[in-house]
């Protein structure tokens, strides 16, 4: 088996993880905006506008691809979905 082929399973197989931890991480990050000492509408805003941006990111939305998966891998690096370690996991 290839290289490639090899970090696809182990992205299939981690993927889901990965991404309940994220999301985990990002909600505690949603309580703090809802728990600020503003108006309701500012606050209401302040998460809508977090959630949008939140929904382009890899750590919550992903179509993958094998030809996409190096990409898709330093954008879960980049947001911190995935450590250093399980990125020295992959052959990218």
């Amino acid at each position: 088996m290839d290289s490639k082929e090899k970090d696809w399973k182990l992205y299939k197989k981690n993927i889901g993880a990965w991404q309940e931890r994220y999301m985990d991480k990002i909600l505690e990050e949603y309580k703090e905006i809802i728990d600020r000492k503003e108006m309701a509408s500012k606050r209401f805003w302040n998460l809508y506008h977090r959630i949008k941006s939140d929904l382009e990111n890899h750590g919550v939305f992903i179509a993958a691809s094998r030809n996409n998966l190096k990409d898709i891998i330093l954008s879960l690096y980049s947001h911190n979905v995935i450590t250093f370690e399980e990125l020295n996991d992959l052959n990218i």
